[in-house]
């Protein structure tokens, strides 16, 4: 792979968008044999579930009673998203959380608040859906504006090439914020996938927060191999999810958020070294166009 020593971050050795390879149990008999079983049963009743939540939950329900019964559409979506967790044998473990200063407090993410957290792969919107149901968005280089997204588009752009952004239907996060009183916003400021080995450069979304907005880093860390830094790899996604028995979560979540101020270059550096704290992973020098640059090369390099 000497082809991509150029997106080898310097300082760390890291290459946060090559694809990082399965990790095979111990016992390898009992993985083939059960194996195939455990993936075809669990992609019929996963199929079964996406179908009917897409179409029930997703455009019956949710457009129409979210902003009436908000916690009662959360309630139906933890039931189905709880339902796969449990199928493919996942189970959030909850961990010490980090504490940004030295005050005893326990302060959780409440409407109007943002979470931000790395972006590996559809598990986290996942989990955050589950967890918080927030309002998803998109980040997108050289911008601070960022696109609302639902849960459904924000899964499937973790498997895809990221994207320009069209400016036409952006906002800020301080407009979404007050467009949507009642809910937490989702941010990945990374605006892209890695191999969940580094955080990526931030883009400036951030900066579009309004002062004294609350922030919250999250991280959700999981088996390396199950992050998809490739576009296209859903397949290889769900083949890593539902082929092994069980997969763990380790989740952190601060206990004092970061209170954004009128100096907002300064939160981007603020944010991304406590997510890294947070996620005990180091930071590389590595972003979205870095990212877009590899994928280009990949591509050519695949062809031949």
């Amino acid at each position: 792979m000497e082809k991509f020593t150029k997106w080898r971050d310097p300082g760390t050795g890291l290459a946060p968008f090559l694809q990082n390879p399965f990790e095979m149990p111990n016992q390898k008999f009992f993985f083939f044999i059960f194996g195939p079983i455990l993936f075809l049963i669990r992609h019929l009743f996963i199929f079964i579930l996406f179908i009917t939540y897409f179409i029930f939950v997703h455009t019956l329900l949710s457009p129409v009673l979210q902003p009436i019964f908000p916690k009662t559409i959360h309630l139906i979506k933890k039931i189905f998203i709880g339902t796969v967790l449990v199928l493919c044998g996942i189970f959030p473990v909850y961990s010490q959380m980090y504490v940004h200063s030295s005050e005893n407090t326990n302060i959780k993410p409440k409407p109007k608040d943002i979470i931000v957290s790395c972006c590996c792969s559809p598990l986290d919107i996942l989990y955050l859906t589950f967890k918080y149901n927030p309002v998803f968005t998109i980040s997108f280089s050289n911008t601070v504006l960022v696109e609302h997204v639902s849960g459904i588009k924000a899964m499937f752009y973790m498997l895809s090439t990221p994207k320009k952004p069209s400016y036409k239907n952006n906002t800020t996060l301080d407009n979404l914020s007050k467009l949507y009183p009642n809910r937490i916003i989702s941010v990945f400021p990374e605006g892209t996938t890695s191999n969940g080995r580094g955080l990526l450069l931030f883009t400036q979304s951030l900066q579009s927060v309004a002062p004294q907005t609350r922030i919250f880093p999250l991280s959700i860390k999981y088996s390396h191999y199950l992050a998809t830094p490739h576009p296209k790899s859903l397949f290889t996604f769900l083949f890593r999810l539902t082929f092994k028995l069980s997969h763990k979560i380790h989740i952190k979540i601060s206990k004092t958020p970061i209170i954004s101020s009128n100096y907002q270059e300064e939160l981007d550096e603020t944010v991304s070294i406590s997510l890294s704290k947070l996620s005990k992973i180091p930071r590389v020098n590595l972003g979205v166009d870095e990212k877009i640059a590899f994928l280009e090369a990949w591509k050519t390099y695949k062809k031949y």
